[in-house]
């Protein structure tokens, strides 16, 4: 594990965590807010997070390593929170788009979208796609349904399935051919109100986790695009499942930081997948991992 950003230091990427909302200065700085739910536009945000979710979102991906709670997978980004997520953790499609082009406007390097819907909306799909040419990460969690929701099952969104302890699947971690990625999602210990531990399971738990290593990648060279991290992140991932429940695999920490040179300097432009299954195919003769 990575976790306390063990990595060079160098850049900060900017994340933002669109959920619930988090509560600010309970063990996650944010650099940025808004909150969209009517009726808590003008609320501060230390305790906007009614339900917790957003909150233990953002503690996986950036909790301060100060002894409480827990340490985050990168103390160093600087986070931005979009509140849509009411006191059910609902929310319209049309405050999720405006939350989307917040971000955008914010000049964020990673979305985190723990959240997701069975049916499609164009519209939720054209602000993914603007976010996607403003060359915007974007990563969501897959759901834990029978299908893969959206946005996760958008081609321009990275979508991340839930293991356990163990390295399975879980039985409710959604499956298809969407599935890009996945981490640990059962049973995890992140921020919780007043400075408390939350435990929660499911793929919202699963997401941070490729996010919080997404943006240690990046933040090792930030002239670097979105596409080439997520190529990195498809290429390091340990792929000992089938591709509709894994994806192209478990993100491993340790190992993208090991290939990270040598995949950079085999990395084209023209293409992402093409250069995943090349590399891959390369490691079959001189991997000493």
């Amino acid at each position: 594990s990575l976790v306390g950003s063990e990595m060079c230091i160098r850049d900060r990427v900017k994340v933002a965590v669109i959920d619930s909302g988090v509560d600010f200065g309970n063990d996650v700085e944010l650099k940025g807010f808004i909150d969209l739910v009517p009726g808590y536009e003008e609320c501060l945000p230390y305790y906007t997070d009614i339900t917790g979710h957003g909150s233990a979102v953002a503690g996986i991906i950036a909790a301060e390593k100060n002894g409480k709670c827990i340490t985050g997978i990168n103390t160093n980004v600087e986070l931005y929170s979009a509140r849509v997520l009411d006191e059910n953790n609902s929310a319209p499609t049309r405050r999720v788009i405006e939350a989307i082009y917040w971000a955008i406007d914010h000049n964020v390097n990673i979305i985190n979208m723990s959240f997701g819907m069975k049916e499609d909306s164009q519209a939720l799909h054209n602000a993914i796609k603007d976010a996607y040419n403003a060359g915007i990460l974007l990563i969501a969690a897959a759901g834990n349904t029978s299908q893969v929701e959206y946005p996760a099952a958008y081609e321009e969104v990275v979508a991340v399935g839930a293991v356990d302890s163990d390295g399975i699947v879980c039985d409710n971690s959604a499956k298809g051919d969407e599935i890009e990625l996945v981490a640990p999602g059962e049973k995890i210990a992140s921020t919780g109100g007043y400075e408390g531990i939350l435990i929660s399971s499911g793929t919202s738990m699963a997401a941070p986790h490729v996010t919080g290593l997404a943006s240690l990648l990046w933040q090792k060279d930030m002239s670097m695009s979105s596409e080439f991290i997520r190529s990195l992140l498809k290429a390091s991932a340990n792929n000992y499942g089938d591709t509709k429940s894994y994806g192209y695999g478990l993100i491993d920490c340790k190992y993208a930081d090991k290939i990270y040179a040598s995949f950079k300097e085999k990395y084209s432009k023209n293409g992402t997948a093409s250069n995943v299954e090349q590399y891959n195919n390369c490691l079959l003769y001189t991997s000493d991992a």
